[in-house]
Formats: C-alpha cells, structure tokens, sequence
C-alpha cells in the first residue's frame, strides 16, 4: 500500500472515510450521523462539516438540506454519467500530448512499474485489499491525464477519481488485473512511439471493457434486491461510446 503524507486532521478524516464510502463500509444510501460519527471520531462537528463538504465534491457524500449528509447512492445512471466523462477526458489528455508533444515515459513507466509489482489479492480477500489494487490502476490514468499538462482537466479528472474507483471496487472485476497491466503498457508504448491514434484507440476499448463489466453487475444486483420494482426500469439507459455489446 502507498504510504501517504498526512498534514492535519482534516486530511486524516477525509482520507479514513473516503475508504469507509468506496469499501462499502459506510454502505450507499446510509445516513451519516454526524453527532456520532464526531464523537466516536474525537473531533468537532465543525471540522466533520468541513470533511463531509469535501466528500461531496467527489460525488461520495449527498448533503440534503434539513436531512443531513448520506452516502451517495450507487446507480447505472451515475456510473454512465462518471464513465462519459472519464472517457472524454483521457482521450482529450491523449489528444493534448500529441499537440504539445510531451513525453509521457518516465511517468507512464512508474505507474506500470507500481502495478507489476502489486500483489493480487486473493479470492475473498477484503474490499481494502481491492481498494489498494485498483488505487494503482488507476493512478496510471491520472498520470496520463495530468501528463497533459491541462490543469482544469486535471482537476476534473481527479473530482470523480475516487467515486470511479469506489464502482471499481465494489462492483469491478476481479479478474482482469493481467489484462490490465498488458493493455496499460500497450497504451504506454504507442505515446511513446508517437503512435497517438492507436494509444486512444486501445484506452477506449479498455474503458469500454471495464464500462461493460461494471454495468452488468449493476443490473444484476439490481435485479436481485428488486426483481419487481418499477424503479428498475431507470436500467434501461443507455450512453453513446457505453453501449453494451451483446
């Protein structure tokens, strides 16, 4: 697991349930009681405001006037709507570096270089274990993004990180963490070897793979807590570039 530098005690809480939200531990749709959660916390409301405000911004926390704050709900909707603009995103990154010709290597290779080296967590391992397997992964695309040197799409990129690995993690695959790696490095070595149109070409196959993994287990649980539910009829919605191939 990467070691991160803590500055204050709002960074510790934010960071302790941001793992909290995208583990499943604090589950969707749960009411976060803020009296409690601050004195089994040992801080100010204030200062859990603050963390919680934080949290909303990335999509992990739903602040409902005259109700509180809750878990953001996860649904086929909200996923679409993070994956299209992942999409755009990374290939737009992708876009910037052939006009501005940067050189992705060093960075690139890093993160493949971290994600080589993981260990893959074993079958029934805990949600945290996963959690830091698909940090990595994805610390890969926020590398090529932020390579692009375009601060305002950095920022965000980095506003749905956390909420796109949270479906990751509880709803991902467990099972393509090779493929990954291989396709990772495919991308790396066509930036590298100015072959711009093939990079994205493979990145957005390699959203698209993961899109559809995602999607299919969504409607699957969905199905299973609510086989009759008219509320189910939202999963029919469909995104252009995140059709599923049948």
């Amino acid at each position: 697991m990467e070691i991160k530098t803590i500055t204050s005690v709002s960074e510790y809480l934010i960071d302790y349930l941001r793992v909290e939200i995208i583990t499943g531990r604090l589950a969707p749709g749960e009411k976060i009681k803020e009296y409690q959660l601050a004195g089994a916390l040992n801080v100010s409301r204030p200062i859990l405001r603050e963390v919680l405000r934080t949290l909303e911004s990335e999509y992990l926390v739903d602040s409902i006037p005259r109700k509180g704050s809750y878990v953001s709900n996860i649904s086929l909707e909200d996923f679409l709507e993070i994956y299209e603009i992942r999409e755009m995103i990374e290939c737009k990154a992708v876009e910037l570096l052939k006009s501005k010709r940067v050189s992705v290597e060093p960075l690139l290779d890093e993160a493949i270089e971290r994600e080589s080296n993981l260990r893959v967590p074993s079958s029934g391992a805990p949600l945290r274990d996963y959690y830091d397997f698909f940090e990595k992964g994805l610390n890969f695309h926020l590398m090529l993004v932020n390579a692009s040197g375009n601060r305002r799409l950095s920022q965000y990129y980095q506003g749905i990180q956390h909420n796109l690995l949270r479906y990751h993690v509880i709803l991902g695959s467990k099972n393509l963490e090779k493929e990954v790696v291989i396709d990772h490095s495919d991308i790396a070595a066509s930036l590298a070897n100015g072959h711009y149109g093939k990079a994205k070409k493979i990145l957005r196959a390699h959203i698209n793979e993961h899109a559809q993994i995602i999607m299919k287990n969504i409607e699957t649980q969905a199905s299973l807590e609510a086989p009759l539910a008219s509320s189910n009829r939202s999963l029919s919605i469909r995104r252009p570039g995140l059709r599923r191939q049948d």
